[in-house]
């Protein structure tokens, strides 16, 4: 929770500069705001994919695809290249297309933001034991039950012709649901 409102709080600051810089510099609310949200579009895909891992810095390396992620950021990207770029959902939006330069300089400052949230992660993301301090719920995992003592892990059927059926009942004595 305390690394989430750091990274949060890290954001919102990054924004407010953005939104007050280009408002500055362009003299235009519409600009500003094209510019605050393609930040923010960018740096919720960054703080994704930097808290993909707690135990590691900047998880995504060659040694591990991620699909899913691949899939929404592209797709994310493309949304927000239609947004910006495309003059009729630009009215949508109300936003005026910003020029390259402006586009490079937000892409830059999403970069600062992934690593303002990777600080936060390594500042905050171990105790003095060296070990994770938020531990998540692994998913559960199937193993082979040891061949000295039965696996308690999940209920066994009264009887072979029960299983066969799909009955999941782990009383013995009580009629199978499943028939």
């Amino acid at each position: 929770l305390v690394r989430g409102l750091w990274q949060g709080a890290g954001l919102l600051a990054i924004l407010l500069a953005v939104y007050a810089g280009v408002r500055a510099v362009a003299g235009s609310d519409d600009m500003a705001r094209a510019m605050t949200f393609m930040v923010l579009v960018l740096s919720n895909l960054g703080l994704i994919h930097v808290n993909r891992s707690w135990g590691r810095a900047l998880p995504g390396r060659p040694g591990e695809p991620n699909r899913h992620f691949g899939w929404i950021a592209s797709a994310t990207l493309a949304l927000l290249a239609c947004v910006l770029l495309v003059p009729e959902i630009s009215r949508l939006f109300a936003f005026v297309r910003p020029p390259p330069l402006l586009l490079l300089a937000g892409a830059g400052v999403a970069l600062l933001s992934l690593l303002w949230f990777e600080g936060v992660k390594r500042a905050l993301g171990r105790d003095r034991s060296g070990s994770p301090q938020v531990r998540r719920p692994s998913a559960p995992t199937l193993t082979a039950p040891s061949p000295r003592r039965p696996s308690t892990s999940r209920p066994r059927p009264a009887c072979a012709s029960r299983a066969r059926r799909g009955c999941r009942s782990n009383r013995r004595t009580a009629p199978c649901p499943a028939g």
